[in-house]
C-alpha cells in the first residue's frame, strides 16, 4: 500500500512549533498506529526572522511538486497553505488542514507580520477552495474558512485536535507532587506574540498581587514581544511576581508545570483550538480564558473553566482571585475539564482524518 504524505512548511520542536507541531506529531503517530504508512515533508527553516521564514515556506511550496514522494502519495495531507502549488491528481485524495487560518490572524497584527500574514492568507485560500475537504480544529475555526475563503461549507469538518492522555498521565505520575504550601502560582503557556495578549496578564498582576501579594505567575513560551513584555512589567512592577520561563522542548518539563499550578489562563483574542487549554483541562486544573475565537466554545462544552471580556486585566484578575480562593469550585471546574478532555483523543481525530483520506 502506498504511504500517506503530510507536508508542512511549519517547525515541529515542541516550543517553537506550538501547538501546530503538536497536532502533527501527533496525529501522525495516531495515523500510523492505525495501520497506514505516513512520509512527512518538513523542510529544516530557521523561523528566527520571520519575513524571511516566511518567504522560504512560499519557496519551499513552489519546488515540491519535483518531491518524488508527492507523485506517489496515496493520499496528501496539507497543513494551512502548505500544497497550494501541487496539482490535484484524480484518484489521490488531497485534504487541507486549517490550523491557523491566516485572514483570522492578520488584523490582529502590526506590520511587518500583518502584511505577511495578509499574503499567508491568499495562499491558504487557493489551497483550501482546491481541496477536496477542509478540516479546522473547531466550529469557530470551520465559520472562519467559510466566511474568509469561500469554502463550500459540505467540504468543511470539524475534528478537533485530542490529547494523548496516556503520556501525560505518565509524566505527572513521575513527578513529585507540589507542596501544598507553595504560593499561590498562575500559569500561562503561549507564543509571544501580539495576538496572544500576555500583555493583558502582565497588566493583571498588580492587581492580583494586593489579595496575593507572593502570587507567582508562570509564563512558558517565546515570541516577538519577549523584550518589550518584559520591559512592560519592569514599568508596572510586576516583574517580582512573573516567571519567564521561555520555550519549553522538554514535555516532563511542561507537564510539571501543569501540576505545580493552581489556575491556569489563556489570554489570546485569536485561537483555532487552544491545545494549551485542552492540556490544562487534562491536568484537572481550572481554566480562565478569554471570551474570543474558538475560546468559549472550549469552555462552554466542558464546563472546565470561567470566561472574562478580552483586554480587560482587571476582569482578568478577579476571576483569577476568584478561583485560588475558592479550592472547591477549582476542584469541581477540575473535574469537568478532565471529563471532557477524556473525549477528545488522537485516536478518534485519526480516524476521522483516515475517513476523509481514503475517501
Amino acid at each position: 500500500m502506498a504511504a500517506g504524505l503530510i507536508v508542512t512548511s511549519w517547525p515541529l520542536g515542541l516550543g517553537s512549533g506550538s501547538g501546530t507541531a503538536m497536532f502533527i506529531r501527533s496525529l501522525r503517530r495516531a495515523v500510523e498506529a492505525a495501520g497506514h504508512a505516513v512520509h512527512l515533508v518538513n523542510p529544516a527553516l530557521d523561523a528566527a526572522d520571520y519575513v524571511q521564514f516566511t518567504l522560504e515556506r512560499f519557496w519551499f511550496n513552489t519546488q515540491l511538486r519535483d518531491d518524488p514522494r508527492v507523485a506517489g502519495a496515496a493520499w496528501i495531507l496539507g497543513i494551512d497553505y502548505d500544497g497550494f502549488a501541487l496539482p490535484r491528481r484524480a484518484g489521490q485524495p488531497f485534504v487541507a488542514s486549517a490550523r491557523a487560518v491566516f485572514a483570522e490572524l492578520a488584523p490582529t497584527e502590526p506590520d511587518p507580520f500583518h502584511t505577511l500574514l495578509r499574503a499567508q492568507a491568499f495562499f491558504e485560500g487557493h489551497n483550501l477552495r482546491a481541496a477536496d475537504w477542509v478540516t479546522a480544529p473547531s466550529e469557530y475555526a470551520r465559520a472562519a474558512v467559510i466566511h474568509h475563503y469561500g469554502v463550500p461549507p459540505e467540504r468543511a469538518v470539524t475534528i478537533p485536535n485530542g490529547v494523548d492522555l496516556a503520556a501525560w498521565d505518565a509524566h505527572w505520575r513521575d513527578l513529585p507532587e507540589p507542596e501544598p504550601g507553595r504560593r499561590p502560582t498562575v500559569l500561562a503557556v503561549s507564543k509571544l506574540y501580539p495576538r496572544k495578549k500576555i500583555d493583558t496578564l502582565i497588566r493583571a498582576v498588580p492587581r492580583l498581587r494586593r489579595r496575593y501579594p507572593d502570587i507567582d505567575v508562570r509564563i512558558v513560551g517565546g515570541g516577538f514581544e519577549w523584550d518589550a513584555w518584559r520591559r512592560l512589567a519592569e514599568a508596572i512592577g510586576a516583574s517580582p511576581n512573573l516567571t519567564w520561563l521561555g520555550d519549553v522542548d522538554d514535555r516532563r518539563a511542561v507537564v510539571g508545570e501543569f501540576k505545580r499550578c493552581h489556575v491556569f489562563t489563556h489570554t489570546s483574542v485569536q485561537e483555532a483550538f487552544g491545545n494549551v487549554v485542552l492540556e490544562a483541562m487534562a491536568s484537572s486544573r481550572p481554566v480562565v480564558a478569554v471570551d474570543a475565537a474558538c475560546l468559549p466554545e472550549m469552555i462552554r462544552a466542558s464546563g472546565g473553566g470561567v470566561l472574562v471580556p478580552p483586554d480587560d486585566p482587571p476582569a482578568l484578575a478577579d476571576a483569577l482571585a476568584g478561583l485560588l480562593e475558592d479550592a472547591p469550585r477549582r476542584a469541581a471546574l477540575g473535574r469537568a475539564g478532565r471529563a471532557f478532555a477524556e473525549t477528545l483523543t488522537w485516536e478518534r481525530a485519526a480516524e476521522h482524518y483516515l475517513r476523509l483520506l481514503t475517501s
